[in-house]
């Protein structure tokens, strides 16, 4: 859900914005720190609401994340960074993967959560200090005129 929305505003906009994808990413950073804290609350339906709650913007970030990667590599094609973007990513997922299960083996659910947390708090200061020339949007505007 929180993905098509993103994707419709995109779509229907035609404006990119580097504060809606750092506000996204912020809110992803939120929700993965209150599942943490949640988690060992022992309400099952608390830890489904936040879990619901870091999806939605988790996967909202997807196609953000994809048009933040192509207006970074403008003169290259949009099939060269999404491909790019998937194959990062699916590393970056084994690697998380297996590092947070050693976490979790090693200490605990919430040490692997923190594991995590760190990570997307880099990340979102990454995305914050990121310099977006807008040179893909700037082409658009001025080819349709």
């Amino acid at each position: 859900m929180g993905e098509c929305g993103r994707a419709c505003m995109l779509h229907f906009s035609h404006v990119f914005s580097r504060q809606t994808t750092l506000a996204v990413y912020f809110m992803s950073l939120v929700g993965m720190i209150v599942y943490a804290a949640t988690l060992s609350l022992g309400h099952l339906w608390v830890v489904f609401i936040t879990a619901g709650a870091l999806g939605f913007f988790m996967t909202g970030y997807l196609p953000l994340g994809f048009e933040f990667a192509v207006e970074l590599t403008y003169p290259e094609s949009e099939g060269t960074s999404s491909g790019l973007l998937n194959c990062s990513a699916q590393v970056f997922g084994i690697i998380f993967t297996i590092c947070q299960g050693k976490i979790i083996d090693r200490f605990s659910t919430l040490a692997g959560n923190i594991f995590l947390c760190v990570f997307l708090l880099i990340g979102t200061i990454m995305t914050g200090k990121t310099f977006l020339a807008g040179k893909h949007m700037l082409c658009r505007v001025i080819t349709s005129y």
